[in-house]
């Protein structure tokens, strides 16, 4: 009797280790990290400065889709000096950057060796840039040039559609002028007296990336990833490289070069960031 209930009980168990393996299958595997930064500084002046910068990525891959999300924020404070009216002065902490963003791609596998079929959608908001936010959908080809134990190599190509919300600065006349203070006329020559702090554009895009990822040693990982989005009146480009390097069991050190390029209407901004960050590993 007692045998009959053990093979009775190792057969459910069995069946369940199956039906769990083929749920497993179907969700295919996950990789996430989250990154953390944190810099406080102090100059000879007594003005202290910090920064914070939190990024989650997460990678998914079953048999058929090939998945990555990734978010990212950055907040930066500085001490400046205010003078009052009557003269006097006093220190206070001022919000000098403020940012968040995030993106998803999924991509179709069409074949064996890794093409796909890829839909794109990404966001953007900083505070302290010429757009109250940014966003782009895209479609495309994504072709997987290069993979093996040790890396790969990413290209992808396709139309997509760019909409941002563009910042209106005027003088005390409230006439529209630029960011350096210069009116800003009409196709007519005019003077432009807007009614909105805003401007919501649309564009069509052509979107490119291109992203490689190398294991250089057991535990030191390189990573370059560059993309563009060119349209009529704004081009933007993303690129950052990094190196992580692996400091016990889940974490790491990474050191990256960052650098966010917006090309609007002939008027070039560029956001360029060097960071050194902690990364955990799930």
């Amino acid at each position: 009797m007692k045998s009959k209930l053990f093979l009775a009980t190792a057969c459910m168990l069995t069946t369940q280790a199956a039906h769990a393996n083929k749920e497993q299958d179907k969700l295919g595997t996950f990789v996430a990290s989250v990154e953390v930064g944190y810099i406080m500084t102090s100059s000879t002046n007594n003005n202290d400065t910090t920064s914070t910068i939190v990024k989650v990525d997460i990678g998914n891959e079953t048999e058929s889709l090939r998945n990555q999300f990734s978010f990212e924020s950055l907040f930066k404070q500085d001490e400046v000096e205010i003078i009052e009216s009557d003269g006097s002065k006093y220190k206070d902490k001022k919000t000098t950057k403020e940012k968040y963003s995030a993106s998803v791609q999924t991509n179709f596998k069409v074949n064996d060796s890794g093409d796909a079929i890829l839909a794109f959608l990404s966001y953007e908001a900083d505070r302290f840039s010429d757009f109250h936010y940014q966003t782009s959908i895209a479609t495309g080809y994504n072709t997987r040039v290069l993979d093996s134990k040790t890396g790969f190599l990413d290209l992808s190509i396709g139309p997509g559609y760019a909409f941002d919300s563009l910042k209106v600065y005027t003088n005390d006349q409230g006439q529209r002028v630029d960011g350096n203070g210069n009116l800003v006329y009409d196709d007519s020559g005019d003077v432009i007296y807007p009614k909105y702090d805003y401007e919501d554009r649309q564009q069509m895009i052509w979107r490119a990336a291109i992203t490689y990822q190398r294991k250089i040693m057991e535990n030191i990982n390189f990573k370059s990833a560059y993309s563009i989005e060119e349209g009529d009146y704004n081009t933007k480009s993303i690129f950052e490289t990094a190196l992580t390097m692996q400091v016990n069991g889940s974490l790491s050190l990474k050191a990256a070069i960052n650098n966010r390029k917006n090309t609007n209407e002939g008027v070039v901004t560029d956001d360029k960031r060097n960071t050194i960050t902690l990364v955990y590993n799930f």
